[in-house]
């Protein structure tokens, strides 16, 4: 079997400019995809048409796979005869497919279509349970059952499903990537015996099995996503942290966190080698999503022009137009979100940095805490500068210097927003302070 961590991951960054494929830094808006009636959602995948696919909350508290469109918004799934479904692959034809309840409360492979609705797929002999992770645009979707061996990667083509034939003689499997060509990636026990620790894989559609080599007997690697030149990406540990990686056709592992954070996790990756996932600095802060390209990483965070306090948890898919999905925190409500590339030069950004708190200060639970920001918006005047924590509003500042006494933080850790508004209204600007600080009750402890 496998630690939980090869398949939950989170991850954390400082701010980084990230300059997309002309030079400009890149900045997104913020769409918030919705529910089914409920009060969460989560995005796992986008195709190249900008469809999203994941899981979202009805009003009666049940998880339903969901497709989302632009022209018709988000769309329940269905199930297989029970309450829950989850939905994380979707190709450009619009077929998606994930898991899904049936009536015996077993999860069963799937496979939906708007032709043929939600359709369950086969599983070999001895197999209770099963999913799928990934699809291509020919018929080919990878994934995962359950036997009484345990978890083994499986492969459905018009040739029926299987476990491939170059992971049967190793121990728990899961494929996790398809991309055009047949090339599958994801993780193995490289041998039957090797409990809770894994390789990175890619099995290439010539036939082809390459494996990361450890940089530990006792260190895993997860290949999680695939391009459409046969280049994965997922995460390796080493030493004392588990890093965002990226592997080769030959299996090298290039480590893709350039901020040295304590855990990261790449999820996707697209034609330009763009990569996405999730980062945690520390081990006390929050998940944050990162974008990487050409040699840095980012917190999405930080390039994020929204009217609303969103934390971007996760991101879990990117297409070619450099569009990315995955969900964010709200408050305490988990959406679904769309992350749509601004046009380069379409108004001069307003900027906005929290300079206080500082990183050496200390607090004690009752302190009262100063959140300053310093603002700069061109040749306009700001109307107001808005604080959050944690998505909920702290209070405001109409005048310079732009500073809140806070006098209520409870113990604990905490991310800091603030938010301008310049005198026409325009868009909110959101930036997230560098980090978070943290309060203990009854004792100082460092910001950090």
């Amino acid at each position: 079997m496998f630690r939980v961590h090869s398949f939950l991951m989170a991850l954390f960054l400082l701010p980084l400019a990230l300059a997309d494929v002309h030079g400009e830094e890149a900045t997104y808006d913020v769409r918030d995809l919705g529910t089914l009636g409920g009060a969460n959602s989560r995005a796992y995948a986008i195709n190249q048409r900008g469809w999203v696919v994941g899981e979202a909350e009805t009003k009666e508290g049940n998880l339903r796979a969901f497709l989302w469109t632009p022209e018709e918004g988000m769309r329940d799934l269905g199930t297989r005869g029970g309450n829950i479904s989850r939905a994380y692959a979707i190709n450009d034809r619009g077929q998606v497919a994930g898991e899904a309840e049936d009536d015996e409360e077993r999860l069963r492979p799937f496979r939906w279509s708007g032709e043929h609705g939600m359709e369950e797929l086969p599983l070999p002999d001895g197999f209770r349970e099963g999913f799928v992770f990934g699809l291509n645009n020919f018929g080919a979707l990878v994934g995962g059952g359950e036997s009484e061996e345990g978890t083994r990667a499986l492969v459905w083509t018009v040739d029926g499903v299987s476990v491939p034939e170059a992971l049967r003689d190793h121990g728990a499997s899961l494929a996790r990537a398809v991309n055009d060509v047949g090339d599958i990636a994801g993780q193995v026990e490289p041998r039957p015996d090797d409990d809770y620790v894994s390789r990175a894989f890619i099995l290439h559609s010539d036939g082809s099995f390459s494996m990361t080599a450890p940089l530990s007997p006792d260190w895993s690697s997860a290949a999680l996503a695939l391009s459409a030149d046969g280049v994965a990406v997922g995460y390796a540990e080493q030493s004392n942290a588990t890093h965002a990686a990226r592997f080769s056709k030959i299996a090298d592992v290039d480590d893709l966190d350039t901020l040295a954070n304590v855990y990261s996790v790449a999820h996707g990756v697209n034609k330009d080698g763009v990569v996405v996932g999730l980062f945690v600095s520390s081990h006390e802060d929050d998940d944050r999503a990162f974008v990487a390209r050409d040699g840095g990483m980012a917190d999405l965070n930080e390039l994020v022009e929204a009217d609303k306090p969103w934390l971007i948890v996760e991101a879990r898919g990117i297409n070619d137009t450099g569009a990315i999905a995955g969900y964010a925190l709200l408050g305490e409500e988990e959406r679904a979100v769309l992350l749509e590339p601004r046009a380069a030069g379409t108004a001069e950004r307003p900027q906005i940095q929290i300079v206080e708190p500082r990183s050496d200060a200390r607090y004690s639970e009752g302190d009262s805490i100063t959140i300053e920001a310093n603002v700069d918006v061109p040749d306009q005047r700001v109307r107001r500068v808005t604080f959050f924590s944690g998505g909920v509003a702290l209070g405001f500042a109409t005048n310079a210097p732009y500073r809140l006494e806070w006098k209520a933080a409870a113990p604990g850790a905490h991310h800091l927003v603030a938010t301008v508004v310049n005198t026409e209204g325009v868009s909110v600007v959101r930036r997230v302070c560098r980090s978070g600080f943290k309060s203990r009750a009854g004792k100082t402890r460092p910001l950090f």
